[in-house]
């Protein structure tokens, strides 16, 4: 066994004195690399991320799933966009010990309009970096208020197809959810889009003139060629150290 993970949507609702017992029982005997899934902006904070960390988290999933104040409502999420940047912060702050940590979105909500994703793209924006997105469709799981609502409004009509069969990123790609693309390549290499074109790729008149596509594609290529220049030059730092290796070993 090389890690463990725990799969746990309500893992950070544990109080900060249990999640201390736990850290320290972990660390004396278990002391793997630990991974967990579990953080939300409401539960999260720096004295619990602190001892887990301490005991070997390595890796952490955060549910983020909207910057929307409507589509919060909606999914009855209680944090507020300055919880989701302070949360994001904090980890941020263990970045030297966290691998890139990875932040969960839902984009494919019927009840969305484009200033509901606009809103969240704005919020990601401004998010400390590294980290990586996670985009999900929304499944109306039977049982929940969403499934009501959802076969109510005439959304849902085959559960088999449309929920037991739906695949988890079975979006379409339009305009708008291909900048969620662009912001988590930008966020992975550690970097982001300036806040000064931020403004311009979701301005409604020029995505109706087409020229934010055409700022789209010069972002997009020159997010790969920096992400090509990067791999290039951990490639030659590699090449260097295993050369110097072999020199001295032939000595």
């Amino acid at each position: 066994m090389e890690h463990i993970k725990f799969d746990d949507d309500a893992f950070f609702l544990y109080t900060e004195d249990e999640l201390k017992e736990f850290s320290i029982k972990y660390k004396k005997n278990i002391d793997l690399p630990l991974g967990i899934s579990g953080a939300t902006p409401s539960s999260l904070t720096r004295e619990k991320l602190s001892c887990l960390v301490d005991a070997g988290l390595e890796w952490i999933r955060m549910g983020i799933q909207t910057g929307s104040e409507r589509t919060k409502n909606l999914y009855k999420r209680v944090h507020s966009n300055q919880q989701v940047i302070e949360s994001v912060r904090i980890i941020n702050e263990f970045k030297d010990k966290i691998k890139l940590p990875q932040y969960d979105i839902i984009i494919d909500n019927p009840w969305e309009t484009e200033e509901d994703l606009i809103e969240t793209l704005k919020l990601l924006a401004k998010l400390p970096t590294p980290y990586y997105l996670s985009l999900f469709s929304l499944i109306f799981y039977p049982g929940t208020e969403l499934y009501e609502k959802a076969k109510r409004d005439g959304i849902v009509t085959d559960d088999r197809k449309e929920i037991y069969r739906k695949y988890f990123h079975g979006y379409k790609k339009t305009y708008l959810i291909r900048l969620f693309h662009l912001l988590d390549g930008y966020a992975r290499r550690g970097s982001r889009i300036p806040p000064k074109i931020m403004p311009l790729l979701l301005s409604r008149i020029l995505r109706q003139a087409r020229l934010g596509y055409v700022l789209y594609f010069i972002l997009r290529i020159f997010n790969k060629a920096q992400r090509l220049k990067s791999m290039l030059y951990e490639s030659l730092k590699d090449m260097r150290r295993g050369l110097a290796k072999k020199a001295v070993h032939g000595k």
